[in-house]
């Protein structure tokens, strides 16, 4: 009986957010994507940051935690999360799945308005993550970028994913064609690119640990299209992709000094602090 009152919170709180939209023809598989979000992290996001470093009793900072998912699937892979989130509707989504799971001890959230300075000392996480969140900011990613870095221990690693590359002609979250090119101040999401992240760490060391992986980047996404659903033309076309990628692996990249995830639609990037 529990359980089912704690998934009755869940619901409640999703419901809530999605509040106004009941009509749109999309919202039960919003309201679906939301009370399985963690069940999805936990199938891919989790499984990915594995492969750069084990999870287990690390001190893991969730920058722009949203409704919980990722949060919840890293508590569930036995590691201890802080996380901040501007927006207090989701805040309360991720709370209630907090609960759900049985994870207060391992997990804290908390609604933070400025998330450009972080109240957390120097040097205190061993991981920060940054999931699918810099494209939504629309200027000065570099600020947010310095600050999780800043309060990353010695060795520690920044991992930003999932997040729309901004080198590519369209916008992956929205299928928008070239607003990853407009410089405005308003405009989101907008992709963010491989050096955009990596300018704003310099001049301090850092490693990238792509280039280590055993499986890099486009391993995975080549992998993921030949599993996706699609028509014919649409598979050609992902071929096509892949070719060109393959080829920019194999001379661009070297003469760069730079990851294939560089050159990807979705950035999944790994930088230790050294």
């Amino acid at each position: 009986m529990n359980t089912i009152s704690q998934d009755d919170d869940l619901v409640k709180m999703i419901k809530l957010l999605l509040k106004g939209k009941e009509a749109h023809p999309r919202y039960q598989k919003w309201f679906d994507d939301f009370m399985t979000l963690e069940q999805r992290h936990l199938k891919n996001f989790v499984p990915l940051l594995n492969e750069f470093t084990p999870l287990k009793d690390k001190l893991i900072f969730d920058f722009g935690c949203g409704t919980g998912g990722s949060s919840v699937a890293l508590g569930l892979s036995a590691a201890k999360v802080i996380g901040v989130e501007p927006d207090q509707m989701n805040i309360d989504v991720a709370a209630a799945r907090i609960k759900k799971h049985h994870l207060d001890d391992l997990i804290k959230v908390s609604y933070l308005a400025d998330t450009s300075k972080l109240p957390f000392p120097s040097e205190t996480f061993d991981i920060c993550i940054c999931h699918s969140v810099l494209e939504y900011i629309p200027t000065d990613r570099h600020l947010y970028i310095r600050e999780m870095w800043r309060i990353l221990k010695p060795n520690g690693i920044l991992f930003i994913g999932g997040s729309s590359n901004g080198i590519y002609p369209i916008e992956m979250h929205t299928g928008k064609w070239f607003i990853n090119y407009i410089p405005s101040k308003t405009t989101s999401p907008r992709g963010i690119s491989y050096w955009e992240i990596v300018n704003a760490i310099k001049p301090q060391k850092y490693v990238v640990l792509n280039q280590s992986l055993p499986r890099d980047g486009l391993t995975r996404y080549a992998q993921r299209l030949q599993d996706k659903e699609m028509s014919s033309l649409k598979k050609l076309q992902a071929n096509i992709v892949v070719f060109f990628l393959r080829l920019i692996k194999a001379t661009l990249c070297p003469m760069l000094g730079v990851p294939i995830e560089a050159f990807l639609p979705w950035l999944d990037i790994g930088l230790k602090k050294s």
